[in-house]
């Protein structure tokens, strides 16, 4: 740990650091109570702007990540966090220098941003009733438009750019059932509205000019299927009397697309009918006509973990509370059986119990003594079974 000892003719933040450093005036100024408040961000902000290359370091150092700073945060005796990010953030250059690695060099800010994080999981959450999404309607509490409901609050609470990380990455794992869907890669989520069932105007799907129905299920739809391709092919009009009511689950749209939204969990099969419905009472097209533009995709419970998981890891900086956001919609999936196998932490295990064996040795004998063999006409005799048929 670096370890700065200022100079015993000059008091602290004299004019000489001051002038290098105007954030360290600043947060003299304001205090230790405040100072804590206003340099986490800074140093978040710092960490991400790293990563995006909009500074250098040189600018990140002359900024926030030098001894002045770092000196600041002993004498104001701020967190550790605080002052081990600082001393991190120093260190950042000589990673850089060292190791002719760009993933390597973002890993490192990801981990100095890590220290940021308040201790978590220190005692893990048993009571669901703890999660944002569990209520005690225990009844009726897993049903699918619940975790619809979450899903959608999460998107939209989030920020912009997490919103579109996110759903950009759904709609690519769902390429692998729609062979490339067309278009839909431009879509942006940044500013996406959001909406649940049937509360969206009816204009607003009809008149997109990016109509998509994404399925969320156990399963995916596999569109490869020769049965699943014969029942699309098939119009579900039932001599106009139509066997589904289309109630679609939710809705993310602006101006240029709009994704419907059906879900499913458990058990419950993805039905075609109840999409074939969905298509012709909402986008006034067929269920074949989306399949053939490439605007029906399909993605799992396991796609949407996967993405959130893979999120946390890739991005530099999560503002803490999109973290605990994320953090418990993953809860709340898992509370429907869906979770993610992160493989086994063999350092974990107990080390494995140091086993001798002895044969039956005198009284007077060591453990020690060089094993020979077993003396079997020391074992007792074998009881004696005997098969008896039940009388009937």
């Amino acid at each position: 740990m670096h370890k700065v000892t200022e100079d015993a003719t000059k008091e602290p933040c004299q004019p000489d650091i001051v002038e290098r450093v105007p954030l360290a005036a600043l947060l003299k100024r304001l205090g230790p109570s405040y100072a804590s408040a206003v340099i986490t961000p800074l140093l978040y902000g710092a960490l991400n702007a790293l990563v995006e290359n909009i500074i250098t370091f040189e600018e990140a150092e002359n900024f926030i990540f030098n001894p002045d700073m770092l000196l600041l945060a002993q004498q104001q005796d701020l967190e550790a966090a605080i002052v081990e990010t600082i001393e991190y953030g120093m260190e950042l250059s000589d990673i850089a220098t060292l190791v002719n690695s760009a993933q390597a060099y973002k890993d490192a800010i990801a981990e100095c941003a890590q220290l940021l994080e308040p201790q978590k999981n220190l005692q893990k959450r048993t009571d669901k009733h703890l999660n944002l999404f569990y209520t005690y309607n225990r009844d009726a509490e897993l049903i699918e438009n619940n975790l619809t409901r979450a899903f959608i609050v999460v998107l939209s609470a989030v920020s912009g750019e997490t919103r579109h990380h996110l759903l950009s990455a759904l709609l690519e794992k769902s390429r692998k059932m729609t062979q490339n869907p067309a278009g839909i890669a431009r879509f942006d989520f940044t500013n996406a509205c959001f909406a649940l069932q049937s509360n969206i105007d009816r204009s607003i799907p009809q008149n997109s000019s990016g109509k998509v129905l994404l399925t969320i299920s156990t399963e995916p739809l596999d569109l490869s299927s020769h049965l699943i391709a014969t029942e699309m092919a098939q119009p579900h009009e039932d001599n106009d009397e139509r066997s589904f009511a289309s109630v679609p689950d939710a809705w993310i749209y602006n101006d240029t697309y709009c994704l419907l939204l059906e879900v499913k969990v458990g058990d419950y099969p993805l039905n075609i009918g109840q999409l074939h419905a969905h298509a012709r009472d909402w986008f006034g097209l067929s269920l074949n006509h989306l399949r053939s533009h490439h605007a029906l995709c399909s993605v799992t419970w396991i796609d949407v973990l996967e993405a959130l998981d893979a999120m946390s890891k890739e991005r530099a900086y999560i503002h803490p509370v999109e973290e605990t956001l994320l953090q418990h919609i993953r809860e709340f999936v898992g509370y429907y059986g869906y979770r993610l196998f992160a493989g086994i932490d063999f350092g974990a295990l107990d080390a494995p119990p140091d086993f001798a064996i002895a044969a039956l040795l005198p009284s007077d004998a060591s453990i020690d003594t060089l094993f020979t063999g077993i003396n079997l006409q020391l074992l007792a005799p074998p009881p004696d079974f005997m098969l008896a048929l039940t009388a009937q």
